[in-house]
């Protein structure tokens, strides 16, 4: 009975191996009865969906720059007005500083008196040297003291002379810089422009840092603008034309041309900004004025 259970054991294990392999060898490739392939569609590619270019949004710009009162002080002459026309290097206001007038007299004054003594002393420097040369070749029959004695004599006067120079050097140093504040009270137009704002008066008094004038330089106006990075290809870079259109009028429309665009993208906006210069009817257009920018119609 023994013998026969074992036999039966391995029967039905050679069983099960047949089976396995059976199966195995009816296994085929591709897809399951009953059950429908996956289909792929076969045509042309999407099309890429255009970006919509939305006019860019600006303000005009002048090249402008305030003068301030270089120090305190009497206004003593104004040459200009509002909407006066300047050239450059043309006397706009003038300021009087009656304490650097006189502190610069009273250095003029210390400057005449150095030089004197300077005079003086390279006078005596050379007549010492003169003395100890003659005592020099006379060494031989002078005693060792009296040449000593005409040695320190001609040292001490180069010293004396030398602390001359020094003074009136620095006394010469500063009427140059008092000079130069006086000048700097007398405020010219460093370009050709347009007065935009006078903020002095003849008799007034002012403080350093005063405003007294705006000047506006005589050039065509900039158009700054900001665009989206996603629509630089529709800018056309620098030389391009750009057209400008004031917020408040939009039948207005002038041109510019693309003189400096950013080297790099605002990482939160993801904008660059542009800088345009008008062509036409600048003057119709003033500083700080919003407009709407849009990509010129290619020639």
């Amino acid at each position: 009975m023994k013998h026969r259970g074992r036999g039966r054991g391995r029967g039905r294990a050679r069983l099960l191996t047949a089976a396995l392999a059976l199966a195995s060898a009816c296994e085929v490739d591709g897809p399951v009865a009953g059950v429908p392939a996956a289909s792929v569609a076969v045509g042309p590619p999407p099309q890429q969906t255009s970006v919509a270019v939305v006019p860019w949004t600006g303000i005009v710009r002048r090249p402008s720059l305030e003068l301030v009162a270089p120090d305190h002080g009497e206004i003593a002459a104004v040459h200009i007005g509002l909407g006066s026309v300047v050239a450059v290097g043309e006397l706009l206001v003038e300021l009087e500083q009656p304490q650097l007038e006189t502190e610069l007299e009273q250095a003029r004054s210390r400057l005449r008196q150095a030089s004197a003594e300077l005079e003086a002393a390279r006078r005596d420097e050379g007549l010492h040297r003169r003395v100890l040369r003659a005592d020099e070749q006379a060494k031989a029959v002078l005693p060792a003291r009296e040449l000593w004695a005409a040695e320190q004599r001609a040292s001490d006067a180069t010293s004396r002379r030398s602390i001359a120079a020094a003074q009136a050097h620095a006394v010469a140093v500063e009427i140059e810089s008092l000079e130069r504040r006086l000048a700097a009270g007398r405020l010219r137009a460093p370009f050709s422009a347009r007065v935009a704002a006078v903020g002095a008066s003849v008799g007034q008094h002012v403080d350093a840092g005063a405003p007294l004038v705006r000047l506006i330089e005589e050039r065509p106006p900039e158009v700054r603008f900001a665009v989206p990075q996603a629509e630089l290809d529709h800018l056309g870079g620098v030389g391009a034309t750009v057209e400008v259109r004031p917020s408040a009028n939009a039948d207005a429309q002038w041109s510019a041309r693309v003189e400096r665009v950013a080297p790099e993208v605002d990482p939160v906006s993801q904008l660059v900004i542009v800088e345009a210069t008008l062509l036409d009817g600048s003057a119709q257009l003033s500083s700080g004025q919003a407009c709407v920018v849009a990509p010129g119609i290619p020639g």
